[in-house]
């Protein structure tokens, strides 16, 4: 299947605390935009190792704003949304924070897809992955 969608994948180590210590947390950070379909999907990306603690979806601004309801789920290549369908029916402007109370088990060899779905044409956000 071909890819639709675009998703732009950045990681980057958070600074050291106030004190000068490694925090040893790592932000990912998963910019996308929809194709005409208001989808984006089959654009994997591999390599997380650690924990995954928090997730942050943020929607588009401006004349990118997604569709209300749109859906977000982070599936892995089972398709098991990591979710559990948190990311579904997504506000268009408002951010949700989702929290893994003892954190998800990220082993390097998972390969995730973000997944959006009923976003409109050309619209973006992102979703951003805090890994420990």
């Amino acid at each position: 299947m071909a890819a639709t969608g675009t998703l732009v994948v950045t990681k980057a180590a958070v600074p050291p605390d106030s004190n000068g210590r490694d925090r040893g947390v790592t932000k990912i950070t998963l910019a996308w935009t929809s194709d005409a379909s208001g989808n984006v999907n089959t654009n994997p990306f591999a390599g997380l190792v650690g924990f995954l603690h928090q997730l942050k979806i943020v929607p588009g601004t401006g004349g990118t704003v997604p569709t209300a309801s749109y859906g977000v789920k982070l599936v892995d290549v089972d398709t098991l949304d990591l979710l559990s369908g948190a990311g579904l029916a997504q506000s268009a402007t408002v951010p949700l924070l989702i929290v893994f109370q003892n954190g998800l088990l990220l082993d390097g060899s998972t390969t995730l897809d973000l997944i959006i779905t009923a976003a409109g044409n050309a619209k973006t956000g992102t979703v951003t992955l805090w890994i420990r």
